[in-house]
């Protein structure tokens, strides 16, 4: 869909930047979400992921009027690490791993 990787790419810059969090890398697919991201140990991976879930979900929503007749538009799963620790062949296989929407 048209607009909607750089939509995503904007929100997550706006929401980093409200959280004091640095983006150092957006990338995204029609079935994933990759962001490197540079912050504080104060805050929390998990607490991280969800304000840039509920965020991003919310305003695309709203820009997007048929993905707001979908069901979820993130699923409950996501995969952290720390710097340096993982490589484009271990987020492939994740993201593979995951269920396939219908």
């Amino acid at each position: 869909m048209d607009g909607v990787a750089e939509c995503f790419k904007v929100l997550v810059a706006k929401r980093c930047e409200e959280l004091e969090i640095e983006v150092a890398t957006i990338a995204c697919g029609s079935d994933y979400a990759y962001l490197y991201l540079k912050c504080l140990p104060t805050h929390s991976p998990s607490d991280i992921v969800y304000h840039i879930k509920r965020y991003t979900s919310k305003a695309i929503r709203a820009e997007f009027e048929v993905l707001s007749k979908s069901g979820s538009l993130w699923t409950l799963h996501y995969l952290v690490s720390t710097a340096q620790t993982i490589d484009d062949e271990t987020i492939n296989k994740y993201v593979e791993s995951q269920p396939k929407r219908s």
